[in-house]
């Protein structure tokens, strides 16, 4: 039922939906509480720190490019901390913890552990103030946060926006009328804006490509080309499945 649910709102948000012209009255109450999901202006910081994220509600392909920047920066020698809050995990944390080798989907969610699995940075799970990175910022040359574009109480020196080329904005309205958690006009305090899988040559931009599958009963890594003429049941948690698909 919730996934029809989100699958019937986002068709309507993308497409021109004329229901969601009845979410307006909901829509000015987000704008009122969030003072339209006001960015915080950069700022000088003792470390660099990186926010990484988007104006719309998931799906815009934020976590790969974390994870190759923390690559990259990894590679020239860098210390890298990436900042993470854990969603919908059975378990809360009381203060913010440092994710070791291996560790639990169900503990610390998907995403932080595929961060883990992918980079040689330290990945902090938040408990709830992204701010607990600066208690380790000692340690660590570059400090990047997966999402937090709209968390006014979080400092930050460089604002990164990511872009979805294919879904842009939708309908370009706030939530929940449309899928913008911020109005368009805090755009001006965006220092890069990065397009996934887009046409605008005048955009830096980069598309993500199935390298290979990795069974997790064998381990054993395979080509997509193995599963050529098999029927095969697939399921995704992606914020925009139809680009797995």
């Amino acid at each position: 039922m919730r996934s029809k649910l989100e699958s019937w709102i986002t068709n309507q948000w993308y497409n021109q939906g004329r229901l969601c012209h009845f979410m307006l009255p909901l829509s000015w109450l987000y704008r009122y509480y969030t003072n339209s999901g006001q960015i915080r202006r950069t700022s000088i910081l003792k470390k660099h720190v990186w926010i990484i994220g988007n104006f719309t509600v998931g799906g815009a392909g934020k976590t790969p490019l974390v994870i190759h920047i923390a690559n990259q920066a990894s590679a020239i020698g860098l210390r890298v901390l990436i900042v993470v809050k854990p969603y919908r995990t059975k378990k809360t944390f009381s203060q913010s913890r440092l994710i070791g080798n291996n560790p639990d989907p169900l503990i610390f969610g998907d995403e932080p552990c595929l961060i883990k699995a992918q980079t040689t940075a330290d990945v902090l799970c938040i408990a709830k103030n992204r701010s607990d990175c600066f208690d380790l910022q000692d340690k660590y040359d570059l400090i990047i946060a997966d999402d937090g574009l709209q968390d006014a109480t979080f400092e930050r020196s460089m604002n990164w926006l990511v872009v979805h080329g294919e879904r842009g904005f939708g309908n370009g309205y706030l939530l929940p009328r449309g899928p913008l958690r911020s109005s368009l006009k805090w755009a001006k305090y965006v220092d890069q804006v990065v397009e996934r899988d887009g046409v605008n040559e005048n955009i830096p931009g980069y598309c993500l490509t199935l390298d290979n599958i990795i069974s997790q009963k064998t381990k054993q890594t395979m080509l997509p080309s193995y599963f050529d003429n098999k029927k095969v049941l697939v399921t995704t948690g992606i914020g925009y499945p139809f680009a797995f698909f």
